[in-house]
């Protein structure tokens, strides 16, 4: 039986991994998302690309869109891609289901079962969070109803009828040395040392760690203005700067980081921090709200979040922090 898992950034690239490792199970698919790659992953396991026609369908959102022909045509491309990994029963393993690329692949109808393999901060969220059925009622005001019901006619993806799916829940896997217990018993925790990853002994050194600028939550203005703050405060120290994969304004951030003559080294995309949180000792992280910087607290580093000055600056992203950001995000962590 095939062991379907979807990758789209390191995080979930080391979950698939430990999981593969501790259960001891082969005959192993990788989709690769989000024009994701990485040199980490082993030569016995097959990779398979998900090109831009698929990967459009993972920014629908679960409460669907009324563009009928266009999903059934997404859906029609991705079920004949997983019919040639496949055409017996599978397990699948994704970041969360929250999304019509995700509920897609669960009711495929040769998915036998679908695991939940940590990608961030959304894995330590309420199962409810996690777990989405697109079912559920979108609100309950009278607009919200109307979306609620019209989305039968959107979800030509079988997603409306989600909890009528073959395909049930198996865990929801974390990695990490996570320093609390967790309340549900379908989560189980991995040890991503098993893992033999090649990278540098990062040992005492500054990293600061950007997110993708999301113009949603912070508008580029604002969001620039915070950022030169914050590097304000980090005159006279020598930084390493991991950008966000899916970041667009690098070269404005590299800009401000020579106009206050700070001493910086970039980060490639291809190091995977969660390993080096691991290996290195003594490292001071800053960051916003990456879940690298809940990883690297995890793991005994010195975290300071500057959270605080994005919440003064940006009442959407107070707003918004509130909501997306679970409380164990605080824990041990420096608020600035």
């Amino acid at each position: 039986m095939v062991n379907l898992f979807y990758i789209h950034s390191n995080t979930t690239l080391i979950s698939a991994l430990s999981v593969v490792n501790e259960l001891k199970i082969d005959n192993n698919v990788f989709l690769l998302g989000r024009n994701y790659h990485s040199k980490l992953i082993p030569k016995g396991i097959k990779v398979v690309i998900i090109d831009k026609k698929i990967s459009e369908l993972a920014q629908v959102p679960s409460y669907g869109i009324f563009r009928p022909f266009w999903l059934r045509k997404k859906l029609y491309i991705l079920d004949n891609l997983i019919n040639k990994i496949t055409n017996d029963k599978f397990i699948c393993y994704l970041p969360s289901t929250n999304n019509f690329l995700f509920q897609s692949i669960i009711t495929h109808y040769n998915c036998l079962q679908f695991n939940i393999i940590e990608e961030g901060l959304l894995s330590y969220c309420h199962p409810n969070r996690i777990i989405k059925q697109t079912n559920q009622k979108y609100k309950t005001t009278i607009t919200g109803r109307i979306k609620y019901y019209s989305k039968y006619f959107s979800h030509y993806n079988r997603s409306s009828f989600f909890r009528n799916s073959n395909s049930t829940l198996g865990k929801i896997y974390l990695i990490g040395n996570s320093k609390f217990e967790l309340d549900f018993d379908f989560y189980e925790k991995l040890d991503p040392n098993i893992i033999d990853v090649p990278v540098n002994d990062m040992s005492n050194s500054n990293i600061f760690i950007f997110d993708n600028l999301n113009t949603d939550i912070i508008d580029k203005k604002t969001f620039d203005l915070i950022v030169f703050d914050i590097f304000t405060k980090l005159i006279g120290e020598k930084i390493f700067i991991k950008f966000h994969p899916a970041q667009s304004n690098i070269d404005e951030i590299i800009k401000m980081l020579k106009f206050q003559n700070i001493n910086y080294e970039i980060i490639s995309n291809d190091l995977p921090l969660e390993i080096v949180f691991l290996k290195s000792k003594n490292l001071t992280i800053y960051g916003i709200w990456s879940s690298l910087l809940f990883y690297a607290s995890n793991n005994n580093h010195k975290v300071i979040s500057f959270i605080k000055t994005v919440n003064q600056m940006s009442e959407k992203a107070k707003n918004w922090a509130e909501i997306a950001i679970p409380e164990i995000f605080y824990k041990n962590i420096i608020l600035k």
